[in-house]
């Protein structure tokens, strides 16, 4: 009976010493990521003015021009109550965030716990989970940490040892995680129905007895069912508003951009047609620009086949950025990765519940990798596979510590927690206050009187983010600029009010307005001197 209870008491206070942990750890991380909205409250970046239009868009019920093919609709649902509550759209962007870091930082220590990682460990790469969520969080306003969020719970679900044998509200579970990814970025449906037919399989072949083995193939059909209902309204608003059948078209313009003859000096700027194509009509009548809805852009599809040789080359680019992101994130990614490989293939051979996770760990990485790889790949993409990195590393230093000494064990463990920090806190340094000077010299046109739609010589990025503080229509950037005729008849027929020259592009000689500047000022944004001059174009007729 002592025996017991003590055992009793053993176990309360282990679970009730690492729910306080849990909520110590989440407060901490929410008062750190509110203290530091004011910093990083102007931080602006394409992607997120497009979400946040959209969210503007639900608010006021337009519905229609809301649904959206490339950009998925939940990220955007999210902050809706932000706006409706008065919040400014930047500011409602990064108090998302820092809410979403939480309960993603929940996620990794619920899919931390699947591991077998000693508690001090898993508690030291909880800590280090915080800064790499807070970077996240603060400084891109992009669904990814949303996405993040969902798939952690999802591989909570689905690593958990008991999920073979498990009902079907695990199925359940899982299709809703997958359809909730699915609407936070379209890439994530592909995904879910790969990876979790695979993990499925896995398992099934994992267990022996054939009452779980049909356990595990009706938890799939639900999952699956579940997903695709749900999934399925989505794509059939989408299909009807474009007229053709789509899950969504971020992947297809992404690969399209990508083709033979696409002009761009990197794989992020190739073929982008803001970039390239001059001016660019609106995909609707309350959109800031072109970017809204890159469903519209001319570009056509290619045959990877048929071009072998190109995409060849685009796979190799992809691997290499894929490479560069493990880097990026920690120098010491490599030596992880194929540590933990050794403990799988060791794992395997001893029947060890550790290596089967690993595996599993390893595998879900790589699918999610290689999706990407076929058509683009950007660092944030791979965000999920840090936190898996942190798994591995925590699993391998349990093995370290079986065999090496002390000392050196615990001097691997600091210097591989450092290099996972270094990245994300010098990230935050180099993007404090990012996004204020832009704000300020709108503020500065403003009070100039610049007010409406307007088009530039070139800086593409800087321009969409003055539009979004000025709240004008920009057109983008012109291919004509020293062809005075053809960029006057541009203007006009956009009723562009502006005309903004970056630089050195006013000696072009080809401005038939210089007599009415407008502002004319030497600035500094992002850390680059720039000059700009704004050329009033005229009151166009109707």
């Amino acid at each position: 009976m002592n025996v017991n209870s003590r055992a009793g008491n053993g176990i309360y206070n282990f679970l009730h010493m690492n729910r306080c942990v849990t909520f110590f750890l989440i407060v901490f991380y929410l008062a750190a990521g509110f203290f530091l909205l004011g910093p990083y409250r102007y931080e602006i970046d394409p992607d997120g003015i497009s979400y946040i239009s959209i969210a503007q868009k639900y608010m006021r019920g337009e519905i229609h021009d809301a649904v959206n093919a490339c950009w998925g609709p939940l990220y955007s649902w999210l902050m809706v109550p932000f706006l409706m509550a008065g919040i400014d759209p930047l500011l409602a962007s990064k108090i998302l965030g820092v809410c979403i870091g939480a309960f993603s930082l929940y996620g990794f220590i619920l899919l931390s716990a699947k591991f077998e990682i000693k508690a001090g460990i898993r508690n030291i790469l909880r800590i280090a989970a915080i800064p790499i969520l807070l970077n996240y969080a603060l400084t891109l306003t992009t669904p990814d940490l949303l996405v993040v969020c969902i798939v952690m719970f999802y591989c909570t679900l689905v690593f958990d040892r008991g999920y073979p044998s498990s009902s079907m509200f695990s199925g359940i579970l899982c299709g809703l995680a997958g359809a909730a990814g699915y609407l936070a970025k379209s890439y994530m449906l592909p995904f879910f129905i790969v990876h979790f037919s695979v993990m499925n399989a896995v398992w099934f072949a994992k267990e022996g007895t054939p009452g779980i083995k049909a356990n595990i193939a009706r938890t799939w059909m639900w999952g699956m069912c579940v997903c695709v209902l749900i999934s399925g309204m989505w794509i059939g608003a989408l299909s009807q508003k474009y007229g053709y059948v789509t899950f969504g078209t971020a992947g297809r313009y992404n690969f399209a951009r990508t083709g033979p003859g696409m002009k761009g000096d990197t794989m992020l700027s190739m073929g982008h047609a803001m970039l390239h194509d001059g001016f660019l009509n609106m995909p609707n009548r309350t959109a800031i620009n072109a970017f809204e809805d890159p469903s519209y852009f001319d570009r056509k599809f290619w045959n990877p086949v048929k071009n072998f040789h190109h995409y060849l080359s685009v796979l190799l680019i992809n691997a290499q950025a894929a490479v560069a992101a493990f880097i990026t994130f920690s120098p010491l990614s490599g030596a992880v990765l194929l540590f933990s490989l050794f403990i799988f293939v060791s794992g395997i051979q001893r029947r060890s519940p550790s290596g089967f996770l690993t595996g599993v760990l390893l595998m879900t990485a790589g699918i999610w990798t290689l999706g990407y790889m076929l058509v683009v790949v950007e660092e944030r993409y791979l965000w999920i596979n840090n936190f898996f990195l942190l798994c591995l590393a925590g699993i391998s230093f349990g093995e370290m510590g079986r065999y090496w000494p002390r000392a050196v064990y615990k001097s691997i463990i600091a210097v591989t927690v450092i290099s996972f920090l270094f990245a994300p806190v010098k990230n935050l340094i180099m993007r404090y206050n990012c996004g204020r000077d832009i704000r300020e010299l709108s503020e500065q046109l403003k009070m100039s009187g610049v007010r409406g739609a307007f088009a530039s010589s070139t800086h593409w990025y800087l321009n969409y983010y003055l539009a979004y503080h000025l709240q004008s229509r920009y057109y983008g950037v012109s291919n004509n600029l020293y062809d005075c005729d053809r960029l006057k008849n541009e203007l006009e027929k956009r009723h562009c009010d502006y005309f903004f020259a970056w630089d050195d592009s006013d000696e072009a000689g080809c401005f038939f307005l210089k007599d009415k500047t407008v502002f004319s000022r030497g600035i500094i944004l992002e850390g680059v001197k720039h000059t700009v001059t704004v050329y009033k174009t005229g009151n166009w007729k109707e």
